[in-house]
C-alpha cells in the first residue's frame, strides 16, 4: 500500500524526469567539435577559404574573417575568450595564421588537435595531407561531387570531441586553382589538450 511519503517521493522523482532527460539528450547529442567550436577563422583573400566559411556557417558555427593577419582577432577576441574559458576553434588559412595561432594557444592548454595541408600542383592536381584521428582523416572524405573546401567545413563542424590516436593521410584529387588562392592552404582545429 503507498503511503503519503511514497506518494510524494514518487511525485518529486517524476517532476524531474523532464530535466534529467533533457540534460540526456543534450550531452548525447553534443557529440561533436563544432557544436562547441568559438568560431572558424578564414582568410577573405582567398576564394576557397571564403567557400569554407559560407559552409561552416552552414552548420551554425560562427565566421570571422582576416587578410592574412590575426593580430586584432587575437587582441580583441581570443585572448579574452581563452583566458575565461579555452574553447576550440577552426579555420582555412594559410599557414602563418595557425602558426602564430597555435603559439598563443599553448599558454592557454590548447593545441593543434587536427591538421591538413592542401597543396596545388602544377598539374592540375590537390595533394591533401592530412594529420588528426585515425576517424577523421582515414575515411575516404573525398567522395562526391563536394567541392573540397565545403568537406573540410563539414569535416571541422563534425569533428569528435572523443578523439582516437592521431594518424596521417593523403589523399589527391584533380581540381581547378582558383586565381586568389595561394599554392597551399591549411585547413586546422586547435582545441583543448585531451586528458586520459
Amino acid at each position: 500500500m503507498t503511503n503519503r511519503r511514497a506518494f510524494l517521493h514518487m511525485a518529486v522523482a517524476t517532476s524531474a524526469l523532464p530535466a534529467v532527460m533533457r540534460f540526456s539528450v543534450a550531452h548525447a547529442q553534443a557529440s561533436s567539435c563544432g557544436e562547441y567550436l568559438y568560431k572558424a577563422v578564414f582568410d577573405e583573400r582567398f576564394a576557397s577559404c571564403v567557400d569554407f566559411a559560407r559552409r561552416v556557417g552552414h552548420f551554425g558555427v560562427p565566421v570571422h574573417g582576416i587578410h592574412g593577419d590575426v593580430t586584432a582577432l587575437w587582441y580583441r577576441d581570443l585572448s579574452k575568450q581563452w583566458r575565461a574559458t579555452p574553447t576550440p576553434i577552426a579555420g582555412l588559412t594559410a599557414a602563418w595564421p595557425l602558426l602564430c595561432l597555435e603559439q598563443m594557444a599553448r599558454d592557454h592548454g590548447l593545441r593543434v588537435v587536427y591538421r591538413a595541408e592542401h597543396n596545388y600542383r602544377s598539374d592540375s592536381l590537390l595533394e591533401h595531407r592530412l594529420t588528426g584521428p585515425a576517424n577523421v582523416v582515414q575515411p575516404d572524405w573525398r567522395a562526391g561531387a563536394i567541392p573540397w573546401p565545403e568537406r573540410v567545413a563539414t569535416l571541422v563542424a563534425n569533428f569528435p570531441l572523443q578523439r582516437e590516436a592521431a594518424v596521417k593521410s593523403a589523399a589527391n584529387e584533380v581540381t581547378n586553382r582558383p586565381a586568389t588562392d595561394p599554392q597551399r592552404l591549411v585547413s586546422w582545429i586547435i582545441a583543448p589538450a585531451q586528458r586520459g
